[in-house]
């Protein structure tokens, strides 16, 4: 009887996946990384100007104005649709809520500035920004495993 020889392919399943699984980490920090600096120059501008605080905040009452509301709900309400239109918008229009989303949470989140100092919250946004977009680097850079 006559042996044949077969010639098999050896690729490893684990190669690929390790590869997509580190580029799939690497978006998820970076796009972490841009949320987080859309929020801080949000809240920073709203923090630095009166105009634009005067319209969230009645000074007189010491209440929020109707403006105010919207912008600490509105938040809540665009991850409802982000999470209901997963499948059916498009990327286009999920990014389009998703910035749309990291600028109001700024915004919503400016009202903790009233009460903190805005250096220290700056601070803390800026370096958990900072975090994520070092992640997304060496996401993209090494051969680190950030599942991990």
């Amino acid at each position: 009887m006559e042996q044949q020889n077969y010639n098999y392919q050896t690729n490893s399943v684990f190669v690929q996946e390790n590869s997509v699984s580190k580029k799939f980490f690497a978006n998820v920090f970076l796009w972490m990384f841009v949320a987080l600096a859309l929020s801080t120059l949000s809240a920073f501008y709203i923090s630095n100007t009166e105009s634009a605080l005067r319209s969230l905040i009645d000074f007189e009452t010491g209440r929020r104005t109707a403006l105010g509301y919207v912008a600490m709900f509105a938040p809540l309400g665009l991850v409802l649709v982000m999470g209901a239109g997963f499948s059916r918008l498009s990327y286009g229009a999920l990014l389009g809520v998703f910035v749309l989303f990291s600028v109001l949470l700024g915004v919503s989140l400016s009202f903790i500035l009233l009460i903190y100092t805005g250096t220290s919250i700056i601070t803390c946004f800026a370096a958990a920004a900072g975090i994520f977009g070092i992640m997304a680097v060496m996401g993209y850079t090494t051969n680190i495993d950030l599942s991990k």
